[in-house]
């Protein structure tokens, strides 16, 4: 019995050491509160989730970029109960598929954590290994594998910048054209990111607590109203959700705010009907025919090993360059190239802000300066082409095209029109131009007849239903009545403008062409020695030939708009907005005729030709016809491959999809 008890006694005494462990364990964590958080800044410092030997810890860096060391936890003291600040743990169907998988590689994590930070030898390296990764494994039109190249680098640090907007991207395209695979690649590129098809907005308070991500959403057209303007919100760092919420934050109870602003990559099929979404984003358009053949169908088996792998070295080399170089680009924020300021000009205010985002890296990578650029004019016209299919661009595109169809004298078939769609009006003893509105509703077709009157107010556009006296034939002999009219009064000079900037084509393109001889605004006072300056540099006579018509062609509205305008225009006029018609013309011949007096004494008589042949074109009053310019490529369209003399630009033949050797 003795012995029997004695071991019996031992036994207890083991059980009762294990439970005073366990009841002590508990009341440590009962004094601490445990919270969970991925990115978070405390005393001066940075706390980031990386993914280690050792399982999620954090890596603790200063302002200056100096990595202090990695640690499991952080204790914050508090004067209720003290912080355990653990790492955001994975997120998982159920508490035990995050032990049953911890030993899996990264390809099963649904967050996207980097590894311990890997350095490179400069910015720009980074950025073509990027850039490389990316066109290895998805066919994109070349500045859009750098525009999302330099989106990947800048969600990296989005949350250490001193700013309060954050653009998104949106990738437009049919079905089978790689909407999906893009968005994987940067699914596995960007650090802190994550993949979903669908995303409710109760999730997304709680994701963007925890990881403060970048969002991944495919197939956007299934998210509902509320998630729009949820999503809506990712852009600014104001914005807020609040909630009516239990928990108790000293001294408050009962209302709770999330922030979740953030880089956000929209993929879908069409635009959103949300035209605040589409002016926040980058839009890159997939709409083309695959050709590449070295893009693998399927990432699988020794592709995939080699995918993962690459990919996770390219995440711990974008944490490095998160700890070392937020502070660089923080300082030099407001430090913007000159040319930047030309853009601001000719594209609205939002656009700007969207566009003006890409410098903040040229002071880190200031390499990527001429192929941003490109991205900006790029995507000036591109913003322009989707809110053209928003429902308000669609009413905007239509209210524009009336107005040039009258500047170019169009005559309407009147057992369809009973008046003229544009016209004059008094209305409350004051003269008004307007177009009538059964004009705009004959042009968008009966879908968005019942929604005109909203639109055109969201638009910033009035209309009046003032009497309007028409003449019309009865028997031979004219007569006149009078009748009300509802009619869309013309905005003021600079309203109207803004709808050219937003949503016509021709207008901002030809504003882009203008640009490159220093012409930043045909409605102003024009530098004609900067533009002289800038017409020296060119060198490409067909370029010039495109800039002069373009010039021409808004010398033209101008003077239509300074007509329907022209008591106010007059007072403009005396604040110094003026400027002289022709002297596009004489800039052009100026130029060519130089070049031909320098080409007099030498021997190409090749140079000669296209020279004088250019100068002939310039002496037309008419754009070449662009069915004339096709007429010989007509007889080779089944040929892949065509070659032609070098007058006009690689440009033109990729603008019809001929390829040059």
């Amino acid at each position: 019995l003795k012995e029997k008890f004695n071991i019996d006694l031992t036994m207890k005494t083991t059980e009762s050491k294990k439970e005073d462990q366990k009841n002590q364990k508990k009341g440590e964590d009962e004094e601490k509160k445990i919270t969970f958080y991925s990115k978070f800044r405390y005393n001066e410092k940075y706390y980031n989730e990386i993914k280690t030997d050792k399982g999620y810890q954090f890596i603790v860096f200063d302002n200056n970029g100096n990595i202090e060391g990695v640690i499991p936890e952080l204790t914050i003291p508090d004067n209720d109960k003290d912080y355990r600040v653990l790492p955001a743990p994975q997120i998982t169907e159920r508490k035990i598929d995050s032990i049953l998988n911890n030993d899996e590689k990264s390809d099963s994590e649904l967050i996207k954590f980097p590894g311990y930070p890997i350095e490179f030898t400069k910015p720009y390296d980074l950025f073509l290994e990027i850039k490389q990764f990316i066109h290895k494994y998805v066919e994109l039109k070349p500045l859009d594998e750098t525009l999302l190249a330099i989106y990947v680098i800048q969600a990296s640090i989005f949350d250490l910048e001193k700013k309060f907007t954050f653009p998104l991207v949106h990738i437009l395209g049919p079905y089978g054209r790689g909407k999906t695979r893009t968005l994987t690649v940067l699914y596995y590129l960007i650090p802190y990111s994550i993949f979903t098809d669908d995303i409710k907005s109760a999730a997304i308070k709680r994701v963007s607590q925890l990881y403060n991500p970048v969002l991944l959403v495919d197939e956007k057209g299934q998210m509902d109203q509320d998630l729009r303007a949820i999503l809506n919100a990712r852009y600014n760092k104001n914005a807020v959700i609040l909630n009516a919420n239990k928990e108790i934050q000293t001294g408050y109870s009962g209302i709770i705010a999330y922030r979740i602003p953030g880089p956000m990559v929209l993929a879908g099929r069409e635009v959103f009907h949300d035209p605040a979404i589409e002016s926040k984003s980058f839009q890159i358009n997939m709409n083309f025919e695959l050709t590449r053949e070295d893009i693998p169908r399927e990432l699988k088996g020794e592709i995939f090993e080699e995918f993962i792998k690459e990919s996770e070295i390219l995440r711990a080399k974008l944490m490095f360059f998160r700890i070392k170089y937020f502070k660089k680009i923080n300082e030099s924020l407001n430090t913007e190239p000159a040319w930047l300021k030309e853009y601001e000009q000719i594209t609205e205010p939002r656009l700007y802000e969207l566009l003006s985002s890409l410098s903040d890296i040229l002071n880190v990578i200031p390499e990527l300066e001429n192929e941003i650029t490109q991205i900006i004019d790029e995507q000036i016209k591109q913003n322009i082409l989707v809110a053209q299919e928003t429902p308000e661009g669609i009413v905007a595109k239509t209210f524009i095209e009336i107005l040039k169809d009258d500047m170019n004298g169009k005559e309407y078939d009147r057992d369809e029109y009973e008046i003229d769609p544009i016209t004059k009006y008094t209305f409350n003893g004051i003269e008004y131009t307007g177009i009538y509105l059964k004009a705009i509703y004959n042009q968008i077709g009966e879908n968005y007849a019942n929604r005109v009157g909203m639109l055109l107010s969201q638009l910033g556009l009035n209309t009046d239903r003032p009497r309007v006296e028409i003449t019309y034939i009865k028997d031979g002999e004219e007569h006149k009545k009078t009748k009300r009219y509802r009619l869309v009064r013309l905005p003021p000079i600079k309203l109207l403008l803004s709808l050219f900037k937003r949503y016509d084509f021709e207008y901002i393109n030809a504003m882009i062409n203008l640009r490159k001889i220093g012409i930043i605004d045909v409605f102003r006072t024009i530098d004609l020695e900067q533009v002289k300056k800038s017409v020296d540099q060119l060198d490409q006579l067909d370029r010039l030939y495109i800039i002069y018509n373009n010039y021409s062609g808004l010398l033209k509205l101008k003077n239509y708009i300074n007509n329907l305008y022209e008591k106010e225009y007059d007072k403009k006029r005396q604040e110094g907005i003026s400027l002289e018609s022709g002297q596009s013309d004489q800039l052009v011949q100026e130029y060519i005729e130089n070049r031909i007096k320098i080409l007099e004494n030498t021997e190409s008589i090749k140079e000669k030709k296209e020279t004088k042949g250019v100068l002939d074109q310039f002496n037309q009053d008419e754009k070449i016809s662009l069915e004339s310019q096709k007429l010989t490529i007509e007889n080779t369209k089944d040929l892949k491959y065509f070659k032609t003399s070098e007058y006009y630009t690689k440009e033109y033949f990729d603008d019809m999809g001929i390829t040059l050797i």
